[in-house]
């Protein structure tokens, strides 16, 4: 919100100018994560100092034994970097988005939550893409998931196209074995 008042003799001179901007969701998220990780950076400092007081007296107290409380400290209150390693595929929500099909351009490639299984894609194909004049199809598919795995086995059949193919991620989308690749564009 910005409140401004003028000078009523001089339109252009302005006396006051107040800017008040409220926190976004994003930047108290960012907050939260800043103040947590200076609670954790804080607690292991602590540690870390007082780790040296909590070996059996007479134990060597050479830079390597300080070393290695502190790696251990660290390694437990997560200060290394080292988040919780989930592989892609573990999910179904790792395939959720939109994506751009370069063969079928200006025409959708939607995979989401449905209800009948864990996911189904929705999209429209034209001809031969969907930025023309020409009718447009809509589709929808059952892809097959496997948890853990890094590919999709879907059956386009139902569009006139070729059943069990495996549609693999390789980090930015879905390649398929033509070559084709559905490039994820907008992440859900």
């Amino acid at each position: 919100q910005v409140v401004a008042q003028s000078d009523t003799s001089n339109p252009r001179c302005f006396q006051r100018l107040v800017i008040m901007v409220g926190p976004t969701t994003a930047s108290r998220a960012n907050v939260k994560r800043r103040s947590t990780q200076l609670a954790v950076l804080v607690v292991g400092f602590l540690c870390a100092r007082l780790g040296v007081s909590f070996m059996l007296p007479g134990a060597p107290k050479d830079e390597s034994t300080r070393r290695n409380v502190v790696a251990g400290v660290a390694a437990t209150l997560g200060l290394a970097g080292a988040e919780s390693a989930r592989a892609f595929g573990d999910s179904p929500d790792d395939w959720f988005g939109y994506y751009s099909d370069p063969q079928h351009p200006g025409c959708t490639r939607k995979i989401e939550y449905d209800g009948y299984g864990p996911m189904v894609v929705t999209g429209t194909d034209g001809n031969p893409g969907c930025l023309g004049r020409g009718p447009v199809k809509a589709f929808r598919i059952y892809p097959t998931y496997e948890p853990g795995k890094d590919t999709l086995i879907f059956d386009f059949s139902s569009k006139g196209g070729p059943a069990n193919v495996e549609g693999k991620w390789d980090g930015t989308g879905i390649v398929f074995p033509d070559g084709n690749k559905w490039k994820r564009t907008i992440e859900r």
